[in-house]
């Protein structure tokens, strides 16, 4: 009887896989099968599905987390409206949580996250590639990463496959070791990462990983590597960096068909 009782509440927490909508002013006695039958609390029934395998779509607004951040399930899909009008806004810790793999963000707005926990924007689930969180589309913009001593770091992304996105005015906070200011151990592909900062650790722009056809640019490290540090660039700009220790474009990593320009360092190598 008592199994048979978990088995029927497991169901009710647990909506089968499949494709669901939600709205700010949608209502939870809906099945979320349209936007005419839009759920509301999109937090909650995220975090109820621990196994995954939907595709989400929130509606245009700023929709708050609440006590944590929205961990989101291997194999879903979360998307926004158009023109990045759905914007996920952070609670004191990370913004969105990869908990498996096979996580998609696409077309949204992604701020506000104040986190110890690398990524304060967005975590992936892993280091190896397969493992990453991806993005498409998104604006990540004003969060920060406080380093809590080892692990990992970067306070836009952490560990995060980023496609037609732009990273803007991220940062890891003046009293910590965190590198990375947009992006730590990310791979970026036709995007942005600009105005972030690492305040007193490695690569202002990014820290690992690599840049595909991207712009790095206006970026600022309180050691080293401006732009980017061990990180690899192709066919990219990097430009109007600075670096307080050397490298204000780059420090380790490699550049190919790479163009860098107007970046500077009080210390060593422009």
């Amino acid at each position: 009887m008592r199994l048979f009782c978990a088995i029927l509440l497991f169901s009710a927490l647990s909506s089968p896989a499949g494709t669901y909508y939600f709205r700010l002013d949608g209502d939870d006695a809906n099945d979320g099968s349209s936007w005419a039958a839009a759920k509301s609390n999109l937090q909650g029934f995220v975090l109820s599905q621990t196994g995954g395998g939907n595709e989400i779509y929130a509606g245009a607004g700023d929709w708050q987390m609440t006590n944590d951040a929205l961990r989101v399930a291997k194999n879903t899909t979360l998307r926004g409206a158009a023109s990045n009008k759905t914007a996920l806004v952070g609670a004191g810790t990370n913004v969105v949580i990869a908990t498996g793999t096979n996580v998609w963000l696409i077309g949204l707005t992604i701020t506000g996250g104040d986190s110890r926990y690398g990524g304060a924007g967005v975590h992936g689930y892993g280091s190896s590639f397969a493992a990453l969180i991806g993005l498409s589309n998104c604006v990540v913009v004003s969060n920060v990463y406080r380093w809590a001593g080892g692990g990992d770091a970067g306070g836009g992304v952490c560990w995060a496959k980023v496609y037609n996105s732009v990273i803007d005015s991220c940062w890891t906070t003046n009293t910590d070791n965190g590198p990375g200011g947009g992006a730590y151990y990310s791979y970026l592909y036709d995007s942005t990462i600009q105005n972030c900062s690492a305040k007193s650790a490695f690569g202002g722009g990014m820290w690992g990983g690599a840049a595909y056809r991207s712009i790095i640019r206006s970026n600022y490290a309180r050691l080293f590597g401006g732009g980017q540090s061990t990180a690899n660039a192709v066919d990219c700009l990097i430009s109007s960096n600075y670096a307080v220790e050397g490298g204000g474009g780059a420090y380790y990593g490699t550049g190919s068909n790479t163009v860098y320009e107007w970046n500077s360092s009080s210390g060593y190598g422009a």
